[in-house]
C-alpha cells in the first residue's frame, strides 16, 4: 500500500480505516494527522472524489510516520469476540493530554483468585478519540474520566446486562467518584458528580489497577503522535 499522493488517495485510505474502527486499538490518535492534512487540503472545496483526485499531496515524514502506524493498525487487526453472557465484561481507560482509549475485554472463565493480567483476555472493542476546544483545558481527572462515561453511553449495549462490568482503572480518585452508589459525593462538583450520577445506572465494580498492569489501555501511549 503506497504513500498516498493525492487527497483523493488518503481519503479513501481513511475511509477504509474507518470502517475497521472498532478493531483497531487507539484508531482516533493514529489517524489525527492525516485527517488534519486531509480537512486542510479540503478546505473550502465540496469534498467530493472528483475535486480530491485533483489536489496533489506530499506527506510530511511525520505524517508518514502516521500512515505507517495506521497501515499497521490494518495488518494486525485484532479479531474481535463475541459477547457471551456467562463471561466477565472488563473496562479499562486511559487518557493523555490529547486523547483517551477505552477498551472491552471479555474473559470467558473468571478466576477471583488470579489477578486481572494473568486473566485470559478477548478483545470486544476499543473506541478512542481525542479531546478538542474546551475539554483540551479539562484538569487530568476530568480527561481520564470522559472515556468511561463516554463508554457507558456509547456501549450500553454491551455494558448493561445481569451480571455487570468490571470497571479497572490506574487513577485512584476515579475510584472515589465512580463508586457505585445512589449516595452524593462530598466535595465533587461540575461534570464530574454529573458523570458519578449518570454511572449509577450500571451495575459494575471499579478496581484500581496499577499503571504497569494496564496494559490494554497503555497500548496508545506507546505512540507520540
Amino acid at each position: 500500500m503506497p504513500v498516498p499522493t493525492t487527497a483523493e488517495a488518503l481519503q479513501q485510505f481513511l475511509c477504509a480505516a474507518g470502517w475497521m474502527r472498532s478493531s483497531l486499538v487507539d484508531f482516533a490518535r493514529m489517524c489525527k494527522l492525516l485527517q488534519e492534512r486531509l480537512d486542510k487540503e479540503l478546505a473550502g472545496t465540496r469534498r467530493t472524489k472528483r475535486v480530491a483526485g485533483n489536489i496533489s499531496i506530499e506527506l510530511t515524514p511525520d505524517e508518514i510516520v502516521s500512515f505507517q502506524h495506521v497501515k499497521n493498525l490494518l495488518q494486525n487487526a485484532a479479531t474481535l469476540a463475541l459477547p457471551d453472557p456467562a463471561g466477565a465484561i472488563c473496562m479499562y481507560s486511559d487518557a493523555s493530554d490529547e486523547g483517551w482509549i477505552i477498551i472491552l475485554t471479555q474473559v470467558k472463565d473468571w478466576d477471583n483468585r488470579t489477578p486481572v493480567r494473568d486473566q485470559h483476555h478477548d478483545l470486544l472493542h476499543c473506541v478512542s478519540g481525542t479531546f478538542h476546544g474546551a475539554s483540551r483545558n479539562w484538569s487530568v481527572i476530568e480527561k481520564e474520566g470522559y472515556p468511561i462515561v463516554r463508554a457507558c453511553s456509547e456501549l450500553d449495549y454491551l455494558l448493561i446486562r445481569d451480571k455487570g462490568f468490571k470497571m479497572f482503572t490506574d487513577h485512584r480518585n476515579l475510584i472515589y467518584i465512580f463508586a457505585p452508589g445512589s449516595e452524593i459525593k462530598k466535595h465533587i462538583r461540575g461534570k464530574l458528580l454529573r458523570w458519578s450520577l449518570k454511572l449509577n445506572e450500571y451495575n459494575y465494580e471499579i478496581e484500581h489497577i496499577a499503571g504497569e498492569d494496564n496494559v490494554w489501555a497503555d497500548m496508545f501511549s506507546s505512540y507520540d503522535l
